[in-house]
């Protein structure tokens, strides 16, 4: 009885001091975890804020470079579209006004300035897809920064941190070299820069992807690990339960064993399940913070495409630019081949007005002729008038002399008029002036020299004679103006046919010179053809 005493004794004591030293390493782990947990959740909340600070501060400062680069490009495009249309403006007023080689100088103008929109319209749709690709970067490395947890984890976030924001601003003095210098070189850079972002962007999905996975399995571990700990935490209940049982008599003191151990399992059970709380209330966050972010893209993507529907009408003007290249082209053929028809038609009228001047030139100077010649006639009819004058009151004194007159032969007096009329018409017939004059003196009768063949020479001689001494009876102031004015009759008959003669050639002078100014009239109304 007393070894049985003895042993129970022993088996107790070895089983208070076995649960003591077992209750003191629970407490010891319990400690553990909880630093740890602690820790763990401080670094965790002070990675997140830095993060999330880190997140906003860059998300603004993207979101501002982004405005700010958008801003300028529409800026930039807006004012080129102006400057294009301004140009085309005056390159259509120009096109007008010059001839083959300045249109088509124009043209290629214009092909370069089209040149340079498509430019800008394809350096405005890479930036656009860089800043897109560069925000999905930063949404899927912000995600990535959110889930990870464990220090491995916040480890390999520092260093894709800090490889993020050295990609950042090289990225960044990359967008600002493209904006500065505008190469097509840089541009293709960027291009394949981008297809290796977006190949890294797959590899960080993937890894993301990978740790997700590696994160819910230790998650999933640390449930199990909590399951286990806590079955085991049962069975050590239930063993003390069957202790009790069988030490009874002990059982006041294994009551508040019992009872302190009860209530560290319920601190220690408060605990792992404020710990859970944290744990799902962190989840929730993390849910709450993956909607925002999936808001974020929901307005990216609006921004998207809106930036779309931009580059959509950026193309529309394209088009509607090239379609207007067209058309100027063509107006420029068009024009092209009116300017040389009207070159054409203005050299014909230049030749047809040369040609109308030389004949105004020559009808002034004809009509200048004929005036001339008109003042001249006019002057010779005047002064044909007073000879005319002249000749009417010879011609009264000569008949007057007639009157006064006898015949040598027939002693008749020389008062024949009735003979004049025929004198007159045959006065162009006479060989010569004298003839005349002798006719009027004769009374009509024409002698010949060999008139006088059946007269006698003494006849002739008395005849003569007879003459001499009649004009001895003449006066001499008679006489010297009947010898005065026989000159005067050969100069007035000379006149008279030359005067006829000029009346002719005056009259086909004035034909001619009529139908001259008909011509000049006719040509003067006569319309040019264009």
């Amino acid at each position: 009885m007393r070894m049985s005493n003895e042993m129970y004794q022993r088996h107790e004591e070895m089983i208070q001091d076995e649960r003591e030293r077992r209750i003191v390493e629970l407490k010891k782990q319990l400690e553990q975890s909880e630093n740890e947990l602690k820790s763990i959740h401080s670094k965790y909340r002070e990675r997140l804020e830095t993060i999330e600070k880190d997140y906003n501060v860059e998300c603004d400062r993207l979101k501002q470079s982004h405005s700010d680069t958008t801003k300028k490009l529409i800026e930039e495009h807006e004012l080129e579209l102006k400057r294009l249309e301004q140009r085309l403006r005056t390159e259509t007023e120009i096109i007008k006004q010059n001839d083959d080689d300045s249109i088509r100088g124009q043209t290629k103008q214009l092909s370069e300035l089209l040149a340079k929109w498509e430019n800008s319209v394809k350096r405005i749709e890479q930036l656009q897809r860089s800043v897109l690709a560069k925000q999905e970067e930063l949404i899927q490395k912000d995600l990535g920064r959110m889930i990870s947890s464990d220090d491995d984890l916040f480890y390999r976030f520092d260093e894709r941190c800090e490889k993020f924001l050295g990609q950042i601003l090289r990225q960044q003095n990359d967008l600002e070299a493209n904006l500065k210098n505008e190469n097509q070189k840089l541009f293709s850079e960027e291009r394949e820069n981008l297809q290796r972002k977006e190949k890294r962007l797959d590899e960080d999905q993937r890894e993301l992807e990978e740790l997700r996975m590696k994160f819910a399995n230790e998650v999933n571990d640390w449930r199990q690990n909590e399951t286990i700990e806590a079955n085991r935490q049962r069975l050590d209940r239930d063993r003390l339960k069957e202790n009790l049982l069988v030490f009874e008599e002990r059982r006041s003191l294994l009551e508040t064993l019992y009872n302190e151990r009860k209530r560290m399992l319920d601190d220690q059970q408060f605990r792992l399940d404020r710990i859970n709380e944290e744990i799902s209330s962190r989840q929730k966050q993390i849910e709450e913070k993956e909607s925002k972010i999936m808001e974020k893209s929901l307005r990216l993507e609006q921004e998207n495409q809106e930036w779309l529907s931009k580059r959509n009408q950026f193309d529309e003007e394209k088009i509607q630019l090239q379609e207007l290249g067209r058309s100027l082209m063509k107006r420029a053929d068009v024009l092209e081949k009116l300017s040389r028809m009207g070159l054409k038609e203005k050299i014909e009228n230049i030749e047809a007005m040369d040609e109308i001047e030389t004949i105004r030139l020559s009808l002034k100077k004809e009509t200048e002729q004929l005036e001339q010649e008109q003042t001249q006639i006019r002057l010779e009819r005047n002064q044909l008038a007073v000879e005319r004058k002249q000749l009417e009151q010879q011609f009264r004194l000569l008949m007057e002399m007639k009157r006064s007159l006898v015949c040598n032969l027939c002693g008749n007096s020389l008062n024949r008029i009735g003979n004049f009329p025929s004198i007159l018409n045959n006065l162009e017939s006479m060989p010569d002036p004298k003839q005349s004059f002798e006719i009027f003196l004769n009374g009509g009768y024409y002698f010949q020299q060999n008139s006088y063949q059946n007269i006698g020479t003494k006849q002739n001689e008395m005849y003569q004679t007879t003459w001499n001494q009649d004009n001895r009876r003449i006066s001499p102031q008679l006489a010297e103006k009947i010898n005065n004015n026989t000159d005067i009759d050969q100069l007035m008959l000379f006149w008279q046919m030359s005067a006829q003669k000029d009346a002719a050639s005056l009259a086909d002078e004035t034909k001619f010179l009529n139908i001259i100014m008909n011509k000049r009239n006719d040509l003067k109304f006569k319309p040019f053809k264009q």
